[in-house]
């Protein structure tokens, strides 16, 4: 089997069953808050000592102002559709029986934030490779499978990609 190949409907199928929770959670009146949103960088950012962050990495200590800034000059919250979204859909959350997608798990994260975050997460979790390069025939084909059950369309789909660039660039924006 060609591997690169099996990724990719691997990443195809995450991205339909994540579409389709998306829909199957529209008549959902719960709400939780994510705490891992924009909203959510900053208390946790102090909370993680800033002094120190440049211990972690270099020049981090700066990323979370930078992060806030794009955050401000992107799209409302109000100009993306909302519901409940898994927050943490990464390859370790989704269960395959042989080429069938038989599950997903860990819904810890689980929250009410913009669906198209949900997107940014998978494009995020599946879409780069071992180099930390962005495969962009992955993503295209991620994203597809997702619109053809859940349409990223007008204003949706021009903000997709903001929503990626708060936690990483991709290579189409």
């Amino acid at each position: 089997m060609d591997p690169p190949a099996v990724a990719r409907r691997t990443a195809r199928r995450s991205a339909t069953a994540l579409a389709q929770l998306h829909l199957a959670g529209l008549d959902f009146r719960g709400s939780r808050a994510n705490a891992l949103s924009v909203d959510g960088w900053r208390p946790l950012y102090e909370h993680l000592q800033r002094a120190r962050a440049n211990e972690v990495q270099r020049d981090l200590e700066a990323v979370p102002r930078g992060r806030a800034r794009a955050s401000r000059s992107g799209p409302g919250r109000g100009d993306l559709p909302e519901g409940v979204i898994h927050a943490d859909l990464f390859p370790d959350n989704v269960f395959f029986l042989g080429d069938k997608l038989s599950g997903l798990i860990d819904f810890y994260f689980a929250c009410t934030d913009a669906l198209a975050y949900d997107v940014a997460v998978c494009l995020n979790a599946w879409c780069f490779e071992t180099d930390h390069s962005y495969n962009v025939t992955k993503g295209q084909s991620l994203l597809q499978a997702y619109a053809a059950v859940r349409p990223l369309v007008g204003r949706r789909s021009a903000t997709r990609c903001r929503c990626s660039r708060a936690a990483r660039p991709c290579a189409s924006c």
